[in-house]
């Protein structure tokens, strides 16, 4: 687990599946499937949306993403060789293939449980 993703597990949703130790998209689709069984039994009326979030990350609104991080108290700090330089503001987003980039994205995403009504499950499949 990344120093980031130990920091801010926290605020993650428990609904969040993608780059999570021990969830996948086979448990996502568990999830899902045990949700619509539960909700035909009380003849709930049941919606499912999978967009595709394959380029997702490279087309988030990286000042967004950056607001996020710092008001969960991060910030961009550079080690090399063991020195350490100061913590700096970045003008530019996290490139996909990054170590970073998957728990950026996941804080990102992480808002949606709270804006959907019922069960959310994110999973980015790679």
């Amino acid at each position: 687990m990344t120093p980031l993703l130990s920091h801010c597990k926290q605020y993650l949703s428990d609904d969040q599946h993608g780059f999570i130790a021990g969830r996948s998209t086979t448990i996502n689709l568990l999830c899902l499937t045990s949700y619509i069984a539960e909700s035909s039994v009380d003849r709930a009326h049941t919606d499912v949306i999978y967009p595709d979030l394959s380029a997702a990350f490279d087309k988030i609104n990286h000042a967004i993403a950056i607001t996020k991080l710092e008001r969960l108290g991060c910030k961009l700090i550079v080690t090399v060789k063991g020195f350490q330089f100061n913590a700096f503001s970045a003008s530019f987003g996290i490139p996909q293939g990054s170590h970073l980039g998957p728990v950026i994205f996941l804080l990102y995403f992480n808002d949606v449980s709270h804006v959907l009504k019922g069960p959310v499950y994110p999973t980015l499949m790679i």
